[in-house]
């Protein structure tokens, strides 16, 4: 086996220990350590550049400016921690940044087929249906409410505002979704259904 395979088996391994880490953390306390995060995203860095020299410390280095950039806007909105946006970063470090949004895109399914599995559980799938519809509905009718002044764009929203407002909002870890859509992506099990996408 050559060093590079070898080197590459390594990245895989610390990638699933860091997903599997994440995950549990995450649901069990709601919280992403930096104890599992920053010494895999150096892992990557080290590993990168000793299987591909200067140009792998590079994918590196843009897979973890990835990460942040992905989750930097919904970091400071409130809407992820920093551990997500720590883990996504870590996943770049490790894997590269095309692997990277390869593998956001099927986390943001998975987080999708999970939450409304949650909601369903809960007997509140109308209610975070019309919440996420209400995500897209409330900043374009306030847009065109402001820009027009026409009191039909403001009714377009406003039914949103109030909808589960006195209910806590369902909450899925997404340690969870970025475990499972990476590990997925990772096994190689979606290349027949996404061919020369993933």
């Amino acid at each position: 086996m050559k060093l590079k395979e070898v080197l590459t088996a390594v990245l895989d391994i610390v990638l699933i220990l860091l997903l599997i880490g994440s995950a549990f953390t995450d649901l069990r306390y709601r919280k992403i350590p930096n104890l599992l995060t920053i010494p895999a995203l150096l892992s990557g860095l080290v590993l990168q550049g000793i299987a591909a020299g200067g140009p792998g410390v590079l994918e590196s280095f843009l897979g973890i400016g990835t990460g942040f950039f992905l989750f930097l806007l919904p970091f400071i909105s409130g809407a992820m921690g920093g551990g997500d946006l720590k883990l996504a970063a870590a996943i770049g470090a490790l894997k590269g940044w095309v692997f990277l949004l390869q593998a956001m895109v099927v986390s943001v399914a998975a987080g999708g087929i999970l939450i409304l599995a949650y909601a369903i559980y809960k007997g509140r799938l109308r209610e975070t249906l019309m919440k996420t519809l209400g995500y897209l509905a409330i900043p374009i009718g306030k847009a065109l409410y402001l820009g027009t002044g026409k009191d039909f764009f403001r009714k377009t929203y406003e039914p949103f505002l109030e909808i589960g407002s006195g209910e806590k909002p369902l909450y899925v870890p997404y340690g969870l979704p970025m475990a499972i859509g990476t590990l997925l992506l990772l096994s190689g099990i979606l290349k027949p259904l996404f061919g020369t996408l993933l």
